[in-house]
């Protein structure tokens, strides 16, 4: 079973043949579809960031503004879905501003941005400062792999996309992805689906939610008041 969330918001990239007018035109329905998945990011990306600073280091924000995208707070997709099973489009401009705003509330220290509660904090800012009202909650130290992975089934199908920190881990597997934050947005029976870099990555999560000394990974879910 595969399942993933059809609204979370996708980027057009840019230089592509398929220009945003065109698709405009597409979504809109005065033109036929001609482009395909592989025009689109799907969240944002570090990378677009100018100081090589928040490159390196601005995943907290990235995974911020892909929930806030999600959610519409403080903005809109340039091109709104026309029904709750598909995505809103964005073009790389306005997505990479959003990202900006976000950076502002999550400016990483020089560890980086570590803190699971520093997340949520900052995040309910953002919101009540864009009149958004959610509840925002921590999730963690769970007894074993399958509660987790429940606890992301459920989220999902209600709608509701997760923030992930992986601080530390022992699996080899989830190596290049700690210190790291990125976005929850499907699962199979055997993998999780990320958005990360602007690309779905899959890991498998009898792995990365596997409990243990060394395995720090908190979830982060907002709500909708």
């Amino acid at each position: 079973m595969r399942y993933d969330l059809k609204c979370f918001p996708a980027i057009l990239k840019p230089n592509l043949p398929t220009s945003f007018n065109e698709v405009l035109k597409e979504a809109t329905g005065t033109k036929k579809k001609t482009y395909k998945s592989s025009d689109f990011y799907f969240g944002g990306c570090q990378d677009w960031y100018e100081s090589s600073w928040a490159r390196n280091a601005g995943c907290a924000s990235i995974a911020a503004t892909n929930l806030a995208a999600y959610f519409g707070i403080g903005t809109r997709g340039d091109i709104r879905p026309k029904s709750p099973t598909q995505f809103p489009i964005y073009s790389m401009g306005k997505y990479l501003s959003l990202q900006k705003r976000l950076y502002a509330y999550f400016t990483p220290g020089f560890m980086g941005f570590p803190s699971a509660t520093k997340f949520v904090n900052q995040f309910s800012k953002f919101a009540k400062d864009n009149k958004f009202l959610c509840t925002c909650e921590m999730y963690r130290n769970w007894e074993n792999a399958s509660i987790a992975y429940e606890y992301v089934k459920v989220s999902l199908r209600e709608g509701l996309p997760l923030a992930m920190l992986t601080l530390t881990h022992s699996e080899p597997v989830i190596k290049n992805y700690t210190w790291h934050w990125m976005t929850i947005i499907g699962y199979t029976d055997e993998k999780i689906i990320f958005s990360n870099y602007g690309k779905r990555i899959s890991l498998p999560w009898r792995e990365i939610f596997k409990p243990g000394m060394y395995n720090k990974v908190t979830f982060i879910k907002v709500t909708p008041i």
